[in-house]
C-alpha cells in the first residue's frame, strides 16, 4: 500500500514536515508544539484574546514580567496563566481586554 494518491500528487491523512507552514496553526504553536496547558483566554465582542507574558530588561538593568493580551500569536511571549491577585476588565472605550490587581 502507498501513502497517497500519485497520480494526483495528494497524500492521505498523513501530515509531513513540508505541510506545517501551510496549516493555519500560529507561529507560536508550531514552535513549542503546542499553546501551553495553562493559557488563559478571554472572550470580548472583538474575538477570543489569549493572555501572554515575557521578561524585559528596565532601563535600570532590573527584569521585569509583562503581560500583555493578543489575538494572534506575538513576536515574543508565551502564553501564560492569569497571575494571582489580577482579575479581567474590558475597557469600555476600545472593548479590549486588561489586566487589573483585584481589590
Amino acid at each position: 500500500m502507498t501513502e497517497g494518491n500519485h497520480e494526483t500528487g495528494k497524500r492521505s491523512g498523513i501530515i509531513h514536515q513540508n505541510d506545517i507552514g501551510r496549516l493555519n496553526v500560529p507561529r507560536l504553536a508550531r514552535r513549542s508544539g503546542r499553546l501551553g496547558p495553562m493559557a488563559f483566554s478571554y472572550q470580548t465582542d472583538k474575538g477570543t484574546w489569549t493572555l501572554y507574558n515575557r521578561e524585559v530588561q528596565l532601563n535600570g538593568g532590573r527584569l521585569q514580567t509583562i503581560y500583555f493580551f493578543s489575538r494572534g500569536a506575538p513576536k515574543s511571549g508565551a502564553p501564560a496563566e492569569l497571575p494571582p491577585g489580577f482579575s479581567v476588565k474590558v475597557v469600555p472605550t476600545t472593548g479590549l481586554p486588561i489586566l487589573k490587581r483585584s481589590s
